[in-house]
This record gives C-alpha cells, sequence and structure tokens, in this order.
C-alpha cells in the first residue's frame, strides 16, 4: 500500500501563508462570481494575491534549498562525509578535469591560501559552496531557468521535474511580472484577473512543489 509523503515543515508554512493570502484578498466561494465581474477592489486584490504568493514560493524554494546544502556541508566538514549534494555541486562545477596544479608548492609564498583551494578537496568544495550561496541570494524568480539553477546542483534531476509545470511556472513568473514591474494603469487595460482562476493557478503550482519537496527530502544528509 502506497503511502502519502510527509511533507516538510517549510512546506507547511507555505501551505499556511499562501491559505492566509487567500482568506485576506480573494473572495470566498460563496462570493465568487462565474461570470468573472468584479468590483475594481476585487481586481487590485487578485493582483495582490499573485505578486504575494509568488513571493511565497520563491521564498520557499530558496530556504529549501539553502538548509539542504548548509546541512551537507555541515556533514562533510565536521564528520568527512560525501553526499550526493555535496558530490553534485562538484559535478556542476565543471564539465572537465582541469585545472589541476602541477606542484603542491604554490610558485609564490604569498599564494599559498589560494593554492590549498585549488590543490585540497576541502578547498574546492568550499568554492562551490560559496559559488552556490551567491546562485541563492541573487536568485529573482521561479522560471525554469531559475528553478533549475537552484535545484540541479544539489541532486533534483531533469527528468524528475516535470515539463508540463515548468512551462506553468514560467507562465505564472511572466504574469506576476506584467503586474509588480507596471504601472496599474497599464495591467488595467490588458484582461484582468479572475479570482477564482488566480487562486486555480496557485494551487497547480503548489501541487508541483510538493513532488519536488518529497524529492528534495530524500537528499537529506
Amino acid at each position: 500500500m502506497s503511502t502519502t509523503p510527509t511533507l516538510s515543515a517549510r512546506f507547511v508554512v507555505l501551505e499556511q501563508e499562501l491559505e492566509r493570502l487567500r482568506q485576506h484578498l480573494l473572495p470566498s466561494q460563496e462570493e465568487l462570481d462565474p461570470t468573472g465581474s468584479y468590483d475594481d477592489v476585487v481586481y487590485t486584490k487578485t493582483l495582490a494575491y499573485r505578486v504575494l504568493a509568488h513571493a511565497e514560493f520563491e521564498s520557499y524554494v530558496e530556504d529549501r534549498v539553502r538548509d539542504l546544502y548548509l546541512a551537507a556541508i555541515s556533514a562533510w566538514v565536521e564528520n568527512n562525509v560525501m553526499t550526493k549534494i555535496v558530490a553534485c555541486m562538484l559535478a556542476f562545477s565543471s564539465t572537465e578535469i582541469d585545472d589541476v596544479p602541477t606542484t603542491k608548492v604554490p610558485v609564490q609564498a604569498n599564494q599559498k591560501q589560494k593554492w590549498n583551494r585549488k590543490i585540497k578537496l576541502v578547498g574546492r568544495i568550499s568554492k562551490c559552496a560559496n559559488s552556490y550561496r551567491h546562485i541563492i541570494e541573487t536568485n529573482h524568480g521561479i522560471k525554469e531557468e531559475n528553478l533549475l539553477k537552484l535545484l540541479l546542483p544539489i541532486g533534483i534531476e531533469a527528468d524528475e521535474i516535470d515539463d508540463i509545470w515548468l512551462a506553468a511556472m514560467n507562465s505564472f513568473g511572466e504574469e506576476r511580472g506584467s503586474v509588480a514591474h507596471s504601472s496599474g494603469s497599464n495591467y488595467r487595460t490588458k484582461t484582468l484577473p479572475d479570482p477564482k482562476t488566480e487562486m486555480d493557478k496557485i494551487n497547480n503550482v503548489l501541487e508541483g512543489l510538493k513532488v519536488i519537496d518529497t524529492l528534495l527530502d530524500q537528499l537529506i544528509p
């Protein structure tokens, strides 16, 4: 008998925050209008819901991968445990075996610290970890490009990520950008958002993230 995977504590927080946004910003089920006709304030709140939900998704992914990579680095530093996460970060740092020093001793005495980062495994792992941390800290979005940069280097396989869901993430990211980077006078000239449709899109994103959450849990050192 198959069992439903346990969701991470961070995912539970995500669900709670999305539900709070829904209650604060969208009409109740009884108030939904099948014709999509609402007062202007409802459209404004619906667009706010889109932008804030996007922020919650982005924060969730960044928090999850940050916690995992930090745990993996700690396992390596403290117990010399080489996890899949560390191995994948090393693999994505280069596609070839190159830049191997030809001598153990640095040519110049003042290059000892730099040389240790080149010649010792702990130094190369530290360099990869710093590079990956920079990716997290400078991430802005949840489109395919963003997600692959965050997920692949710590061990999620590309084939494990649903293509249809990735396409939906790209569309959602575009729609969020059209609001976050535009004046209200611009997006009001386009199709106004329907609260029910917006809620369905958010739920679709959330369902896809459940799969990602389970995959991330499998990487825990």
